[in-house]
């Protein structure tokens, strides 16, 4: 299966490679580069890891939740998340907690 991205990226290049578009000075310029998306762009789950109770019930429940994401929209993500502490200096360097 094919992502909304990837879908998208090739049905643009396909207009832009048609004779009509090339007749329209459309040309390969507005194809990004794939190397053009920084890897800053890849959401990362983050999780709060706490003292006392069971901060954890489900580790390995991250890697298909991140996969469904993945499948289902066009946003890149990493499988494995993020644990941070309260006292973590990088703690709202992730939007998502």
């Amino acid at each position: 299966m094919r992502s909304r991205r990837a879908f998208l990226r090739h049905m643009l290049r396909w207009a832009v490679g048609t004779p009509a578009a090339l007749g329209l000075g459309l040309g390969t310029a507005l194809v990004p580069p794939a190397e053009a998306i920084p890897a800053s762009n890849t959401f990362i789950l983050a999780q709060l890891q706490y003292r006392g109770g069971q901060w954890d019930p489900h580790p390995r429940a991250t890697m298909p939740l991140m996969q469904e994401v993945r499948l289902r929209t066009s946003v890149e993500t990493r499988d494995e998340r993020q644990v941070l502490t309260l006292r973590d200096p990088a703690l709202f360097a992730y939007p998502f907690l």
